[in-house]
């Protein structure tokens, strides 16, 4: 019997299943079987673990969601009335109602620790290539990771090991002393007034668990890192899908996915076409933004001497399923996607180790999760700094 001794869990629908289809959420895909297991979901297997089944999410992973007009909305278990965050949400609606212990969604800008804030959970996005690449329908090789979600760091840390192929992240980060940095510019501004309230209180426990948290500055990078992204997807996204596409041996363009897509926000988005298409000298001048913003975002945590970052993972928590356009935040009208990416997008777009941890829940009920970010590489870090965090968070 492996590590996972027979639990179940859930999959993302655009994560490769050999014995289930994988559609990402698309009607091109409806009951397209892969040739073969993703390799984090053969890992799993090896581990004795079960797949209960695969979950709704944002169609085509281009939306945080969830409410996908092919598939019908994930649901958030707190109130049903409300979104499960995405793209990732129906892993974790599934994990947050107690359908399964943990569950394999997909992040590229935020679309596990999105989800997992806004649900209750811990949600880990891994630094890109600590779980090997493919077997899932891309939408930015540049972006595009696997990761967990459970009800706990412990779980997340058993999944992790399993998923990396690697021994478990050695455990809690001692908090007392270490130096972790507070970008209060721009991450700790215009919050929802609740999950404000829970930040301040948040920082305040931290500090008196001897943490120093250190102000830093990080809009310029920020914004480097946010006009960067979507370009990079779009353009790797078009020359990618189909590559996937013939590879599985289905005889499909990436014309006839985009026109089969149903969910509105994904149709404006792809559009003719045409967006989809971004010319390579743009994409080249996306890149070299990335770079400058990994490079700027090193040297703010070795000039400041931090072990992390730490923000709310979301600045506002789930709104009504269906305003996918705009959503209300502090008595504006405000783009959903950007609202709801707004911190979450670094990570995703640097490629950073992110894990969204529970951090309390608003007076209605609404759970609001805390993210910790490191440098590229430093996984365990995060996840050992999870562990503190949580505790600290639960006493």
């Amino acid at each position: 019997m492996g590590e996972l001794a027979g639990i179940p869990l859930a999959v993302k629908d655009n994560i490769d299943t050999r014995d289930a289809p994988t559609t990402a959420g698309t009607a091109a895909l409806q009951g397209r079987v892969p040739r073969a297991d993703n390799t984090a979901v053969a890992r799993v297997r090896a581990a004795s673990g079960l797949l209960a089944g695969k979950t709704v999410m944002h169609e085509l992973s281009l939306g945080i969601t969830s409410n996908n007009a092919v598939t019908g909305p994930a649901r958030n278990p707190y109130d049903p009335s409300l979104i499960a965050g995405g793209s990732s949400g129906g892993t974790a609606t599934a994990v947050a109602a107690g359908m399964v212990p943990a569950g394999l969604g997909a992040d590229t800008g935020g679309s596990v620790r999105q989800p997992a804030s806004l649900c209750g959970l811990v949600g880990f996005r891994p630094t890109v290539g600590r779980y090997p690449p493919g077997g899932a329908v891309p939408l930015s090789r540049t972006r595009d990771t696997i990761g967990p979600m459970a009800r706990s760091v412990a779980d997340v840390v058993l999944l992790d090991a399993v998923l990396a192929g690697a021994p478990a992240a050695s455990g809690p980060v001692p908090l007392r002393g270490i130096r972790i940095g507070v970008p209060e510019n721009p991450f700790y501004r215009d919050l929802d007034a609740e999950v404000d309230v829970i930040a301040r209180r948040t920082l305040e426990r931290l500090a008196v668990s001897g943490a120093e948290l250190v102000p830093v500055d990080l809009s310029e990078t920020a914004e480097r890192a946010d006009g960067a992204g979507t370009p990079i997807v779009l353009h790797e996204l078009a020359r990618d899908l189909p590559g996937y596409l013939d590879g599985q041996g289905y005889e499909l363009s990436f014309d006839d996915v985009r026109h089969g897509v149903r969910s509105p926000d994904v149709r404006e988005l792809l559009g003719d076409g045409a967006e989809a298409e971004i010319d390579a000298e743009l994409y080249r001048m996306a890149m070299v933004e990335r770079e400058h913003a990994r490079h700027e975002y090193q040297e703010l945590l070795a000039r400041h001497d931090l072990r992390a970052l730490l923000q709310p993972t979301c600045p506002l928590p789930a709104r009504p399923i269906g305003q996918d356009t705009t959503v209300e935040l502090n008595g504006r009208s405000v783009p959903t996607f950007g609202a709801y990416v707004r911190h979450a997008n670094l990570a995703g777009v640097l490629g950073l180790p992110a894990i969204s941890v529970p951090a309390g829940h608003t007076v209605t009920g609404l759970p609001v999760g805390f993210e910790i970010n490191s440098s590229p590489g430093d996984d365990d870090t995060v996840l050992g700094l999870a562990a503190s965090v949580e505790a600290v968070l639960a006493a």
